[in-house]
């Protein structure tokens, strides 16, 4: 064989011989990052629905202490302030409808901040596109409006002992409301369910 036909036949086998070690090393590599990649998001997704179905519990509590407040007419217990109770953070002069009232206003505080997590945490985990965080958002959406009408309900006076076709008007807002919000709730938490969540998202 000439001595650059040679030199041209080695280099070809070269070539060959390290093609498949090379699609090894990388394959190797391409199958630790996507068993990293599955394995992480599983982990993190079962979090969420686990915090999803903890917010959801969160609010059904909330709905309890306001059924409440309705039961025991105590929806005029800190006045026609609010957020506040009476003008008070803390009420000095409690009262048993000043305290129902006070808690249920406590609860209703605190179920923000935990909104707004389940908002984070699902635009961080989940991909765009994903109906979960269309579900957050509407959870968000829910809970500014359901505050909001409680604050109308309690600046008019709608509570209590008043029985004037208004308030049965904001009661019936903001009781289609409060289902809403529940589903968007139900939703987040359910598609983010271990078996209901895509092999890709697992």
């Amino acid at each position: 064989m000439p001595f650059y036909g040679s030199i041209v036949y080695h280099s070809v086998s070269v070539e060959q011989e390290s093609v498949p070690l090379v699609e090894r090393m990388t394959s190797h590599l391409t199958d630790t990052n996507s068993s990293t990649d599955t394995a992480e998001p599983g982990g993190l997704a079962a979090f969420f629905a686990r915090y999803a179905w903890f917010v959801l519990f969160f609010n059904l509590i909330v709905i309890l202490v306001g059924t409440v407040v309705r039961a025991t007419n105590s929806g005029d217990g800190c006045g026609s302030h609010w957020p506040l109770c009476d003008g008070q953070f803390i009420p000095t002069a409690p009262s048993v409808a000043r305290m129902i009232e006070y808690t249920h206003r406590l609860v209703s505080g605190l179920d923000g901040p935990i909104v707004l997590a389940l908002l984070v945490l699902g635009f961080r985990l989940f991909p765009k596109g994903h109906p979960i965080r269309l579900a957050t958002v509407a959870t968000v959406v829910f809970t500014g409006i359901e505050a909001w009408l409680g604050k109308t309900l309690v600046n008019h006076g709608y509570v209590a002992h008043n029985i004037s076709p208004e308030r049965a008007v904001w009661m019936a807002l903001h009781l289609t409301n409060t289902f809403f919000l529940l589903t968007a709730l139900t939703l987040s938490a359910w598609w983010a369910s271990p078996d209901r969540l895509p092999a890709r998202s697992r």
